[in-house]
């Protein structure tokens, strides 16, 4: 339940930048962030990430999880949301669970955000990385 639920805030977030982004009619970063209160500029998603309004006001901050790796494949640390809703790239991320029982360890969630903005989970299986 804490890998679905997990999976499912990266959505969330991903969901409240774009529609910031809209609703501000201005551009809105989702992006990695160790303190909460800044982007990191790099390292994994797994130490957590925020959403960051025009102003520089953090809008949503989640936390990194002990034990739940969040790691993204083709390495982008932020994702920036235009007025129209649209992003820059799309981001492909693998959330999965580092301890635990036996059968959770090899469940992976693959979290999917294309640049217009529409997310997909799916469950897969395989090895989670330290």
């Amino acid at each position: 339940a804490k890998l679905k639920s997990y999976a499912n805030e990266v959505v969330a977030s991903a969901m409240t930048a774009r529609s910031e982004a809209i609703k501000r009619n201005a551009p809105v970063r989702l992006c990695t962030s160790s303190n909460g209160t800044e982007c990191a500029g790099g390292g994994d998603w797994d130490q957590g990430w925020v959403v960051i309004d025009p102003n520089d006001t953090v809008v949503k901050y989640q936390q990194g999880l002990d034990g739940i790796k969040v790691f993204e494949v083709s390495s982008v640390h932020t994702m920036l949301f235009q007025p129209s809703g649209v992003s820059s790239t799309t981001v492909r991320m693998t959330v999965c669970q580092q301890e635990g029982s036996e059968d959770l360890i090899n469940e992976r969630r693959e979290v999917r955000i294309t640049p217009t903005g529409r997310p997909t989970v799916k469950t897969t299986n395989g090895d989670c990385p330290p």
